[in-house]
């Protein structure tokens, strides 16, 4: 993906859950089970989260990073993340569409290299709308469900999550 440089699809992945990092912090009894819901069903379980709080991790991470002068292409696609309409509402803004779809399937890959359990077919139905976005070679998301899968749970490195 030609048009989201490495910085920004490093920050987009460290930041994207910034906001939940927060909520749990807040809400450590009921908010893990809300966030968790998410890995197998990152658009109904989403929207659950906003139901529940009347905003989201999403919100609260794009204020964060508004706050720490993160760049705006990383800020917009956190708070798209969970958005099934990410692609009108970002018109002709390649980058953020595509930092945004490669959030979406960088979670797929994670939640499908965690368990079996999180395979669920709106996580699929979530990843497609990702792929629909990028151009990526046909190996592509094989090649990153085996770097998920060979140094996620490296003893020393962070623990993979959403």
């Amino acid at each position: 993906v030609y048009d989201v440089s490495r910085s920004e699809a490093y920050m987009a992945g460290l930041m994207q859950n910034i906001g939940a990092i927060y909520f749990s912090r807040l809400e450590p009894e009921t908010y893990f089970e809300i966030y968790k819901s998410q890995l197998s069903n990152p658009i109904s379980a989403f929207k659950k989260e906003e139901a529940q709080y009347q905003t989201s991790h999403v919100h609260l991470g794009t204020f964060i990073c508004k706050k720490w002068h993160i760049l705006p292409s990383v800020y917009k696609a956190i708070l798209l993340h969970h958005d099934t309409e990410f692609v009108a509402k970002l018109g002709n803004d390649r980058t953020v569409r595509h930092l945004t779809s490669l959030i979406m399937v960088a979670n797929y890959v994670v939640s499908s290299n965690s368990d079996e359990q999180y395979i669920t077919q709106e996580l699929k139905e979530y990843r497609n709308m990702g792929l629909e976005q990028l151009d990526l070679p046909d190996n592509a998301l094989k090649a990153a469900n085996a770097a998920v899968a060979r140094w996620g749970s490296k003893v020393g490195t962070v623990t993979v999550s959403h």
